[in-house]
């Protein structure tokens, strides 16, 4: 049991830190990290919110309309989520090219 347990708090010592004597970019991916992680959690709360809704509407078209309304927006900001990661790996990128 506890052999298990050793990787996971390993794994845990290496999540990096707000470091302000760092790197911006250090410092900015981490701030990045946290936050996909953080709106990842509540995108997956709202797909689940509007499952339940769903399962829950019993056939009534006005409940219906209400689920399928969360689980698009949900959809839509897991979306959105993701594409800030790779507009701002995408940045970092650009900005740090060796001309």
């Amino acid at each position: 049991m506890i052999e298990a347990i050793i990787p996971v708090a390993e794994a845990a010592a290496k999540v990096p830190t707000i470091n302000p004597t760092g790197n911006l970019m250090d410092f900015m991916y981490t701030l990045l990290g946290r936050f996909l992680l953080l709106v990842g959690a509540a995108a997956i709360a709202f797909v689940i919110y509007g499952g339940v809704q769903f399962v829950m509407s019993g056939g009534d078209p006005e409940k219906v309309t209400k689920a399928r309304r969360t689980l698009t927006w949900a959809v839509l900001g897991t979306i959105l989520i993701v594409l800030s990661y790779f507009i701002v790996v995408t940045l970092d990128s650009i900005i740090n090219q060796k001309l």
